[in-house]
């Protein structure tokens, strides 16, 4: 138990030199007029300040978190340093005002060793009741009936304290020590006013002790009613909170009150939530519903488009071999679009499959080299060709293995390459590389190209379907499909994509799939 303000945050040794400053101070302060003035009041005044100075240093020194047998050795060990350190303070003050040869004769010193006895017990029961305290206000914190009745006996506590005060005053003008200096005058009364506030409340324990224990009974009965509805509050707004969206409050008889009113208002917010969220999972339930439909329906169409798409592209190539020269025109341009068609339908039908779960994949442990050597060598050649791209790969020797579909990851690579190519201009490269991320439990694919760059408007549309970028005022080629299936398929692999691009100087294509 620590404290971040004055209070319980000092060690032992510090406790006991700012009480011990005190002492000093005060005496020397009684022993002005060298010995002449001090009478049995003087020195008995001056030995009362040890009960002063236990209930500061009670208060002061610090109460770490501990059991309870080490904090009860804690408290004893420096209960018997301070008493020990205020004893030898106090006769070496004595000593030094040459009045310890008088004390015997002084009335009442008797009862000095008594007075010492009683500071370590004043000492140890302030430190006992601080801890209980800290207890009880941990407890009271966490439950309301407990700091209802905290606040009551607080109250009755400052009225019976009050009183003890009105006492106090009332006794002390038969008290005050008539003595000449005025220094002490000041400081003996002073003392003297603490000295008969602290026996009259000693006295008066037992029947604080009483009044309070009575203050606690009733005051934790009387609040029962209160606390328990606001508990049943708690505990419906702990159940909606949990997804029980019935969760409701029986109405707490006649009372009209501000609890009252939260109860009908936690209702009404309950019910209309309820009604509300119902409504949105029939909305939801109908979406779905739909959206499944819809992809069903483009994969069935998609799929019954590739045989149509099959034999024109059959029949094309069967006249073209019937020519003996070049093909014309309008057969090569038909046989371009005939090949766009069934690559976007080809591409539709993988992405329908794979929204309604029928995509067949064959995850096993996969050796990514000759899948990335077969990508480069189909399509160098004709990117070479058509494009003036080279394409390489540049994958380290053995790498471990890949839980993939070495299928589909050459589609995917397949797709990325031709996107490098199509947005590269002559003399460009395209680098396929791998990388083995062991700490990260993945393998690392790029594809990177020193194409034209994707705009940063684009970057977060890239892979909607359909979504085709333009650079300047032109609108990119393709079908806005190859990276739609290229993000479908790694994820349908476990695995994830992301992309860097600078416009001007190309864009990175990184895949991630988990080693085997």
């Amino acid at each position: 138990m620590t404290s971040d303000g004055f209070w319980l945050r000092v060690s032992p040794l510090r406790a006991v030199l700012e009480c011990v400053l005190g002492i000093v101070v005060v005496n020397v302060l009684l022993s002005l007029d060298s010995g002449t003035n001090i009478d049995a009041a003087a020195v008995f005044a001056a030995l009362t300040l040890q009960w002063l100075c236990a209930a500061y240093a009670a208060a002061r020194i610090r109460m770490p978190e501990q059991s309870i047998s080490r904090a009860l050795l804690s408290d004893i060990l420096s209960a018997i340093f301070l008493l020990g350190v205020m004893v030898a303070i106090v006769y070496a003050i004595f000593s030094v005002t040459q009045i310890d040869s008088k004390l015997e004769s002084i009335p009442g010193f008797q009862l000095y060793f008594l007075l010492n006895i009683s500071t370590a017990c004043l000492y140890l029961t302030f430190r006992l009741t601080l801890r209980l305290w800290r207890i009880w206000s941990v407890v009271r914190r966490r439950r309301l009936r407990w700091a209802i009745t905290h606040t009551h006996v607080i109250t009755v506590l400052a009225v019976m304290i009050v009183v003890l005060l009105y006492m106090t005053f009332r006794s002390i003008n038969s008290d005050i020590v008539a003595v000449e200096s005025p220094v002490n005058v000041v400081l003996l009364n002073i003392v003297s006013f603490v000295v008969i506030a602290v026996i009259q409340f000693i006295v008066a324990i037992p029947i604080m002790a009483l009044v309070i224990a009575l203050a606690v009974v009733i005051s934790y009965r009387a609040s029962k009613p209160l606390t328990a509805r606001i508990e049943n509050l708690a505990e419906a707004t702990n159940r909606l909170r949990n997804g029980d969206y019935t969760a409701r409050l029986e109405p707490s008889g006649q009372d009209e009150d501000e609890i009252a009113l939260l109860e009908s208002n936690f209702n009404t917010m309950a019910e209309e939530l309820e009604k509300a969220l119902i409504a949105l999972q029939q909305e939801r339930d109908t979406v779905t519903g739909l959206l499944q439909n819809q992809r069903e329906l483009t994969a069935s169409v998609s799929h019954e488009l590739r045989t149509p798409i099959a034999v024109i592209r059959g029949n094309l190539e069967a006249l073209q071999s019937g020519v003996e020269d070049s093909p014309p025109a309008e057969i090569q341009t038909i046989e371009r679009e005939v090949l766009r068609l069934q690559t976007l339908i080809e591409d539709l039908f993988t992405l329908s499959r794979a929204e309604v779960g029928q995509l067949t994949l064959r995850c096993v442990a996969t050796d990514i080299t000759p899948v990335i050597e077969h990508v480069v060598k189909a399509s160098a050649r004709q990117a070479r060709e058509r494009a003036e791209v080279k394409i390489m790969a540049k994958v380290p020797e053995n790498l471990p293995p890949v839980l993939i579909d070495a299928g589909r990851l050459e589609q995917i690579l397949s797709n990325l390459v031709q996107n490098a190519v199509r947005h590269t201009l002559p003399g460009g490269l395209v680098v396929i590389s791998a990388a083995d991320e062991h700490e990260n439990g993945q393998m690392l694919i790029s594809v990177h190209d020193t194409g034209q760059g994707i705009p940063p408007d684009d970057l977060p549309h890239i892979w909607n379907r359909f979504y085709r970028g333009t650079i300047g005022n032109t609108m990119t080629p393709g079908t806005g499909l190859g990276l739609a299936v290229v993000k479908q398929l790694t994820e349908a692999m476990d695995g994830t994509v992301s992309v860097e691009s600078t416009v001007g100087q190309g864009s990175r294509f990184d895949l991630r799939f988990p080693l085997v």
